[in-house]
């Protein structure tokens, strides 16, 4: 048996079909959203580009790499 890494861990709970179905859910949500709202001219909303599978394998990556590197409170510096 070979040795398993920390990415193959990983992959047993985030699978590329989950991040996939991530994706295109977010992306179906913000067009649905786009849609009925109003922009304005300048609206930053203009730029909106569909998410990635691979944006949201890092966006994931990223949020669970914060909750594991403990830092000290704001409020205590």
């Amino acid at each position: 048996m070979s040795q398993r890494t920390k990415l193959d861990f990983f992959q047993l709970f985030f699978t590329d079909a989950m991040f996939q179905e991530l994706a295109t859910n977010t992306n179906e949500y913000a067009n649905a959203k786009l849609t009925k709202m109003q922009l304005r001219a300048r609206s930053i909303w203009h730029k909106w580009a569909d998410v990635t599978v691979d944006e949201m394998t890092v966006y994931i990556g990223v949020i669970l790499n914060m909750a594991m590197n403990e830092k000290p409170d704001v409020f205590d510096l």
